[in-house]
């Protein structure tokens, strides 16, 4: 179980089916339907490859009870024994910082001012960046002080379930739909995509507390150079990062054999990395497909872990149970199944 962050998932016209598929697939599970109809998702190998030889199997055949034929089909596997698999981040805003007018002094045109006034400015800092100097041309700067701001804005969706700040926030503190109501807003990791329930076009009054940094006050001078007519740059300077996606890599034995990046915005949490990459490494050993013929044996299912025996091979094989189905012929009832085992 983990946490889908909104706007990483959307569908249309899907079947419920596919979908739940489709988020299973994305951490290596699969949908299997048990013998009474019941769903269930679940990995695609119960158990890891390397512990298919250990432990007790579910099911056991041999050719003197239960095996009327055995033949292997063909093998797979990449042969990788490492894997990084990583969260593909939406596309949205790169961070940034800003210096506004205080929005609880009014809007006032800063490009205008007297000579000798104070003006509050407000230093607005995205998610990873760090202000680390302010400076002016002429004038003076006072101290800053840390402040909270709340302001709202108008977002509007044009057909699609994506809007963008103006500025980053904390948080999202109230919505208005002015008409349509797409349903509840999420704000995304950048601080600025908002993101809605629904598609559709809509309006809506958002009020939300900014990433404020901290609140200046800049005092102009009288004159400069003998006139009270002037120019001067207030700015900032910031170091700014970027948003950086989860990855994790994984190995078995001595990993000298690396498969292909796994990349899937739907690997949100370090729960669901790991997942997916023990499901690749399972699927990156060298595997083959039984076909098994038995007579009628009920209680199998899919996933489970099978040892069949049969003297013509010369060694037990064990694998996993990946299809089955059940057949009426004139000699009785049969069980035909697909196992994969690993060589």
């Amino acid at each position: 179980d983990w946490r889908l962050p909104a706007g990483r998932l959307a569908v249309r016209e899907a079947a419920p089916l596919e979908v739940a598929a489709l988020i299973a697939g994305a951490v290596g599970g699969v949908v299997r339907a048990a013998p009474d109809g019941t769903l269930r998702i679940e990995r695609r190998f119960l158990v890891p490859v390397p512990l298919w030889e250990s432990g007790e199997p579910d099911h056991l055949f041999t050719d003197a009870t239960d095996i009327l034929e055995m033949v292997e089909e063909g093998r797979s596997g990449a042969g990788f024994n490492r894997i990084t698999v990583e969260e593909a981040l939406p596309d949205g805003p790169g961070p940034g910082v800003w210096l506004d007018p205080d929005p609880e002094n009014g809007s006032r045109d800063l490009r205008r001012c007297v000579p000798g006034e104070t003006v509050p400015l407000l230093s607005v800092a995205g998610p990873g960046v760090e202000v680390t100097a302010m400076a002016a041309s002429t004038g003076e700067l006072l101290a800053a002080r840390p402040v909270v701001r709340r302001v709202s804005e108008d977002l509007l969706f044009q057909g699609g379930n994506r809007a963008l700040l103006a500025r980053p926030a904390h948080a999202i503190d109230s919505v208005i739909w002015l008409g349509n109501d797409l349903g509840p807003l999420t704000l995304e990791r950048d601080a600025r995509t908002v993101v809605a329930a629904r598609a559709g076009a809509g309006l809506a009054r958002v009020t939300c507390t900014l990433m404020t940094h901290a609140m200046h006050s800049y005092r102009a001078p009288l004159t400069q150079n003998g006139s009270d007519h002037f120019s001067a740059l207030v700015a900032l300077r910031a170091d700014v990062g970027s948003p950086v996606a989860r990855s994790l890599t994984l190995w078995r034995g001595d990993g000298m054999r690396p498969g292909k990046r796994v990349v899937s915005p739907l690997l949100s949490d370090p729960v669901a990395l790991r997942a997916r990459g023990e499901a690749e490494l399972d699927l990156g050993e060298t595997l083959a497909v039984l076909r098994l013929t038995l007579l009628y044996r009920p209680g199998l299912a899919p996933g489970r872990r099978v040892e069949a025996q049969d003297g013509l091979y010369g060694a037990s094989r064990r694998g996993i149970v990946t299809g089955l189905r059940h057949e009426l012929t004139n000699a009785g009832a049969i069980t035909r199944l697909e196992v994969i085992t690993r060589l």
